[in-house]
């Protein structure tokens, strides 16, 4: 009985492979190349399945747009390079017309994002490059740094915690290069709420914190322009009942 089963799943195997062979004639059949094919927001030119452009074609938009690469249904869907008339470029995963999955996105600006997409924006895990040196590594949520990330800055600080709506929001931790840190909560890209500051020269704060928008200005700080240095902003830590009046660093 072993060797009837056997016999018969190599029958049933055999039969697939028949079937198979027998779509891809036919679906071979149904795509065709044409030179190429004019619609009132372009030019297409590739293989086509059932009038629709299908598998691997170009697109040429009136408004100076190009995409290459595969096509389903008459939509870019699978792996494909979108070029921009302002020079922006995308090269990845579509699905369905739109950026989703994993691709890279470079800017003209010269900034760079490599990560993951969901319905044209940033969403998910990726990593943003800045033209300035700056990088941002974490999570993304509708083309805004949303969730857990790490911010370095080319100068050799660093930020690692919570983001919301493209700001530092939540908990985190900063640290400066020359060893000053701040740990604790932050509200909308400013100290705020509990928190600990260690000055490098040994120095620790823990108490509440809440950014000074408009501090002292300490002129020995001032550039030849008369403003505030640019490798910083400064603001002041505000305690339970008074006001310390060591400085603190703060970056955006």
């Amino acid at each position: 009985s072993s060797d009837l089963a056997i016999q018969f799943q190599e029958k049933m195997n055999n039969l697939m492979k028949v079937l198979n062979i027998i779509k891809i004639i036919s679906t071979a059949k149904n795509l065709r190349k044409l030179p190429e094919q004019e619609y009132e927001f372009g030019k297409y030119k590739g293989e086509y399945k059932d009038g629709k452009a299908e598998r691997k074609g170009a697109m040429y938009y009136t408004n100076g747009d190009k995409y290459v690469g595969d096509f389903k249904n008459g939509l870019k869907d699978g792996k494909g390079q979108y070029f921009y008339k302002n020079g922006n470029k995308y090269t990845g995963d579509f699905k369905e017309g739109k950026l989703e999955g994993k691709g890279i996105f470079e800017y003209k600006s010269g900034n760079k994002y490599e990560g993951e997409f969901k319905d044209n924006l940033r969403e998910g895990k990726g990593t943003f490059y800045y033209i300035n040196g700056n990088t941002y590594e974490g999570d993304w949520k509708k083309g805004l740094k949303e969730g857990k990330g790490i911010f370095y800055y080319l100068e050799g600080d660093k930020y690692e915690g919570d983001f919301k709506n493209d700001r530092k929001d939540g908990k985190g931790k900063f640290m400066w290069k020359d060893g000053d840190i701040y740990e604790g909560e932050f509200v909308n890209g400013y100290y705020e709420g509990k928190g600990k500051y260690y000055w490098h020269d040994g120095d620790i704060y823990e108490g509440d914190f809440k950014y000074d928008p408009n501090p002292e200005i300490d002129e020995s700080k001032l550039n030849e322009d008369n403003e505030e240095q640019e490798i910083c902003f400064r603001g002041f830590i505000n305690g339970h009942d008074d006001t310390i009046s060591k400085i603190i660093q703060f970056k955006d």
